[in-house]
């Protein structure tokens, strides 16, 4: 991309296989460079990560620091080390989340006019399985082609500037808000412009196995990490009880989890007849490297179990 400003993207990877690749190539084309944090998959994540990245795309991997998951830490050391070394805007992403823009040069435009003590923020847009939808389709940009026509709640991710190099600042979990200390002591949201020609469109249900495993390694993780607050995470624990208490769910549990994803146990959520409209995200790509769609969830949370038995009995660094 030409220009001066240098835009990055950042996210943290686990357990992605089935939409990493299409992730990878979609901002490939609309960022300078693609940092990911690979936080111990069990699944073709890491490999196929390694794949694009010898392909030559602007694909940066890093190993996360911490075996428990903590985005909100972990992204903001990595942000601060980019910005320090030569980034302007650091574009913050999870894997099942696709940038729509005007146009591919859009943020080279929009994100220099940013108020210099402003930060950046878009939209979700919330797309939702369907049971018609083609299950030989691998790509997911194009195997799920429809998303809600009003999004029933606001939820926002940020795009982080060189002010976030002052300590003040620190993100809440999920990269959703850059907080900064009030007057009165406690944390208040930071000044934040949001770029209404942007949306993310957010893809966090895929698949039912894809679900399943999501959940309750999700939940799972959320338990390792003794020293979260209990708050955080709350529709993973919504979600877990659901897979716990009623079992795998079909084709039309799929499409109310992803219609109330952020909020389950909200039905104000649920949408009319017309409530979706098809919208597919544009995806003129092929994936190269599939991953087996044979595995279940079961397979992929006996993996997650076995690969943290053996980091417990793994002889710790410099021992003997």
């Amino acid at each position: 991309m030409a220009g001066s400003a240098r835009i990055v993207g950042l996210g943290i990877v686990g357990n992605e296989a089935d939409v990493i690749e299409a992730f990878v190539r979609h901002h490939a084309r609309l960022l300078d460079e693609l940092v990911l944090v690979v936080h111990r998959p069990v699944d073709e994540t890491r490999a196929i990560l390694e794949s694009l990245a010898a392909e030559g795309l602007p694909l940066v991997l890093r190993d996360a620091r911490h075996a428990a998951f903590r985005q909100a830490d972990e992204t903001s050391g990595v942000a601060r080390e980019l910005l320090r070394s030569g980034a302007d805007f650091i574009v913050l992403l999870d894997a099942d989340e696709f940038l729509r823009l005007p146009d591919p040069d859009y943020l080279r435009r929009a994100l220099p006019a940013l108020p210099a003590d402003r930060f950046g923020a878009w939209r979700w847009q919330s797309y939702v399985p369907l049971p018609e939808d083609d299950a030989r389709e691998p790509n997911p940009l194009k195997r799920i082609r429809h998303r809600r026509r009003e999004e029933g709640f606001d939820c926002f991710k940020v795009v982080l500037t060189r002010a976030f190099l002052r300590e003040e600042f620190f993100l809440l979990e999920g990269n959703h808000c850059v907080m900064q200390p009030g007057e009165s002591g406690a944390a208040v949201p930071a000044p934040m412009t949001e770029y209404k020609a942007v949306r993310l469109a957010h893809f966090p249900v895929r698949s039912r196995e894809q679900l399943e495993a999501k959940v309750i390694l999700g939940e799972l993780g959320k338990r390792e990490a003794h020293a979260a607050d209990p708050s955080l995470g709350t529709h993973w624990r919504q979600l877990y009880e659901m897979i716990r208490d009623h079992g795998p769910p079909d084709a039309q549990a799929l499409r109310r989890v992803a219609v109330r994803y952020a909020f389950p146990g909200d039905a104000q959520l649920d949408l009319p007849a017309d409530g979706l409209v098809e919208d597919p995200v544009p995806a003129d790509f092929e994936l190269r490297y599939l991953p087996p769609g044979s595995r279940t969830a079961l397979q992929t949370v006996l993996r997650w179990l076995d690969a943290r038995a053996g980091a417990a009995h793994r002889p710790a660094e410099g021992a003997a």
